[in-house]
């Protein structure tokens, strides 16, 4: 299906606004680093140990802070 690209241009100006809100203000487990890295987590340890090696890789060597 195509959409004409005036209605995907009225779809996007309809979207509200987004902010990233930094600090204090926001739950800690809710931080960008901590939802990114529970986002991989959960997505690395639902597939088959096979795939993604890089990125498992990457993740056992990681300096966590």
């Amino acid at each position: 299906m195509i959409v004409p690209t005036a209605e995907v241009d009225q779809l996007l100006t309809d979207l509200p606004v987004v902010r990233v809100i930094k600090g204090d203000t926001v739950d800690a487990r809710l931080h960008s680093g901590v939802f990114l890295a529970a986002l991989v987590n959960r997505a690395l340890d639902g597939t088959p140990i096979t795939l993604h090696r890089a990125a498992r890789e990457r993740r056992r060597t990681a300096n966590v802070v």
